[in-house]
């Protein structure tokens, strides 16, 4: 374990490359927008662009269940800005056109189907359809190279950082190993090399996995509509980090360190502003636009007809997988978590198992 002064030192240079990315920043903050959510890296750059003389207007996309919620992303938010006096405003996305198909074509649209983080975008797009038509020019995105901060690295983990789900890590006979799906393998860029520890190897599917393929694409989305900026992705910042010693990345020491000098005793959000998919798949016109889908001519150039028909009786059986001992211990370490301290919290997120079982 490093020595607190050799951590002080670390810090002393990230909170200077911090404040110099975000004082760099040459954008008129009348016309962009902040993100908020009760997280640290948002935060972190509200911290940094007020001490460097600029004063955001922030912005929360949320729905109303969430906001009454004080633990979840647009309570904490809205903490955060009043702590330093800010403009902070709130889009509600179900207060838009509603969820059905025409929101699903308009996301594959727009996002080119690169991603399916589809929850912030059930509105189809209309909240950044109005970012744009208020006049604002772009948003300041807090996309960061620190990474997972969870407990140290394992290779499973490391790879599911990555976005390296793969067929194969389903179980045989699962639904998804009988669609006739095409073979997947890692490139060779992105196995673990030889003599590379787990943590420098979850570091960097950090950076060539989880920031092109997760991060990106819902970077691109807004671009359709505005510009974006990431001030914590700067070259300086992204060098300095992977000098750091791993325990002072692991669990989001480095980052939560510095914001919590500067907003103790505000606690971070522990829930998310947006919609479960659970909630909104589940809906009866998103099913109906599903099942038109499989059934057009077009899903063949996807999937067999055997495989098309698999998935329609899926979505016709009951919508529940059993519970598993496993799943009832991590609903039950969820609602722990909860009330304990997040650096505690991190440590009790459950080690990567697989991917959790689907329903239909």
């Amino acid at each position: 374990m490093p020595a607190a002064r050799d951590w002080e030192d670390h810090l002393g240079l990230l909170r200077e490359a911090i404040s110099w990315s975000c004082g760099a920043l040459d954008i008129d903050t009348d016309r962009w927008l902040l993100p908020l959510s009760g997280g640290v890296d948002s935060r972190m750059i509200l911290v940094f662009m007020v001490k460097n003389g600029r004063r955001p207007r922030c912005l929360t996309w949320t729905t109303p269940a969430s906001l009454r919620n004080p633990l979840s992303d647009a309570s904490i938010a809205r903490l955060v800005a009043r702590r330093f006096g800010l403009e902070h405003d709130y889009a509600f996305l179900d207060d838009a056109q509603g969820v059905d198909g025409a929101a699903l074509q308009r996301f594959v649209e727009v996002g080119e189907g690169r991603t399916d983080q589809f929850a912030g975008y059930i509105d189809r797009c209309a909240l950044w359809s109005d970012v744009f038509a208020s006049g604002s020019s772009g948003v300041i995105r807090g996309d960061d190279p620190l990474g997972a901060r969870r407990r140290a690295a394992s290779l499973d983990g490391a790879c599911r950082l990555g976005a390296g789900t793969m067929i194969t890590d389903y179980p045989e006979g699962h639904l998804l190993r009988r669609l006739g799906l095409a073979d997947q393998e890692w490139p060779e860029r992105l196995r673990l090399r030889p003599c590379e520890g787990f943590e420098p190897y979850r570091d960097r599917m950090s950076h060539e996995g989880l920031i092109p393929k997760v991060l990106a694409p819902l970077n691109e989305l807004k671009c359709r509509y505005v510009e974006v900026v990431n001030p914590l992705l700067s070259r300086r910042i992204v060098a300095l980090v992977r000098t750091f010693p791993d325990e002072l990345r692991m669990y989001g020491r480095a980052f939560a360190t510095i914001v919590d000098r500067e907003t103790r005793p505000i606690p971070h959000a522990r829930f998310d502003s947006v919609p479960a998919a659970s909630d909104f798949l589940a809906d009866e016109t998103i099913i109906r636009a599903i099942v038109a889908e499989l059934t057009s001519d077009a899903i063949t150039a996807v999937l067999s007809e055997e495989g098309a028909m698999l998935l329609l009786a899926a979505l016709a059986s009951p919508s529940h997988s059993p519970a598993t001992v496993r799943s009832g211990a991590v609903k039950a370490m969820k609602a722990v978590r909860v009330a304990l301290p997040s650096r505690v919290a991190y440590r009790l997120t459950p080690r990567f198992q697989g991917p959790d079982p689907l329903t239909g």
